[in-house]
């Protein structure tokens, strides 16, 4: 199953993240317009569109609470989740902390 959010930045659509169930992939394009902040986030230092696999997943290992978190069990019971999963904290907080201005939404079909 393919799942596909759209990259917000103050709101403003700048890509699309993509996730492949199957095959436990991520993959993130960039919209050309989109500035250069976001880039950084997903650690590209110059002009790209494109974040894969491993950029990706680190930029939401380093958005979501870590493993090891202190009452993590009541942090998973406020997102409705019955489990740890990098992933589905970040979904469930729509991409959303403290440090940038990047959200997610469902992409519209």
């Amino acid at each position: 199953m393919l799942e596909k959010y759209d990259l917000l930045w103050k709101e403003q659509k700048i890509g699309m993240i993509t996730y492949n169930a199957s095959t436990d992939r991520f993959e993130a394009l960039l919209e050309k317009n989109a500035n250069n902040y976001p880039r950084r986030l997903f650690g590209i230092g110059k002009i790209n569109h494109r974040a894969d696999d491993a950029m990706v997943k680190r930029y939401i290992k380093n958005t979501v609470i870590p493993k090891d978190r202190e009452n993590l069990d009541e942090v998973l019971k406020g997102l409705n989740l019955k489990e740890y999963s990098e992933w589905n904290m970040y979904k469930a907080v729509n991409g959303r902390n403290g440090n940038d201005r990047c959200t997610i939404r469902p992409a519209k079909r």
